[in-house]
């Protein structure tokens, strides 16, 4: 059984404000490692690694009817909070654990942006939703 990612105004995460209906079905973990290239003068360039990785992740849903109870509310709840800090429990899902700049249960997190692409023809779907997500400190 899949565990669902879940939301919350508090660090504590109680009251828990959201429960997703549905996992993404794709996910962008930046799993790379976050450094920056330095050049340098008269030598190989070197590189640094950044004290605090604050790189959008991006959650990603795709093909989903518009009018379906479960993507409708995932979109309407988080552009209600979007630009909003909220604590968020990945639960199973351990590759967006693993690159998190903070360890424990609720990560803290700003809601930077929603996008949304409907597909052309038939009946309205969407082609993706996208939640864009920043670690805060």
């Amino acid at each position: 059984m899949t565990l669902r990612i879940q939301v919350s105004s508090s660090s504590a995460g109680t009251p828990v404000a959201y429960t997703f209906s549905s996992n993404p079905k794709m996910y962008d973990s930046k799993d790379e490692l976050n450094a920056v290239a330095m050049p340098v003068l008269h030598g190989s360039t070197i590189y640094q690694k950044r004290a605090w990785d604050d790189r959008p992740r991006v959650l990603k849903w795709e093909s989903n009817d518009v009018g379906s109870i479960y993507i409708s509310g995932l979109v309407t709840y988080f552009r209600s909070i979007e630009g909003q800090i909220r604590y968020f429990n990945f639960r199973d899902i351990n590759s967006i654990n693993y690159r998190w700049p903070v360890a424990g249960t609720w990560k803290k997190a700003r809601i930077v942006n929603i996008r949304t692409s409907l597909r052309p023809g038939g009946i309205l779907r969407y082609d993706y939703v996208e939640i864009w997500i920043s670690p805060e400190q």
